[in-house]
């Protein structure tokens, strides 16, 4: 994006997410309840393989968030 960079402080965890519009969100959790997207997917499986993916290389927790009342943690590869 264009504008003034500003880098994330005290990141929190990762989290997959299906809206409304029934696509997978990836999305970046910090300040403790503060997110910013980095992803859509159509498809779950590809939505979780990005969220572990950067959850690894940031050395952060991922939470699939699909099913409403039933999120879990994903353990690490």
């Amino acid at each position: 994006k264009i504008g003034k960079w500003q880098g994330f402080k005290n990141l929190n965890y990762f989290s997959v997410f299906k809206n409304a519009k029934e696509q997978y969100e990836v999305n970046l959790w910090y300040d403790r309840n503060r997110h910013f997207n980095i992803s859509l997917f159509e498809d779950k499986p590809g939505a979780i393989l990005e969220g572990k993916q950067l959850a690894k290389q940031l050395n952060l927790r991922l939470l699939d968030a699909t099913e409403a009342n039933n999120q879990k943690w994903i353990e690490s590869d």
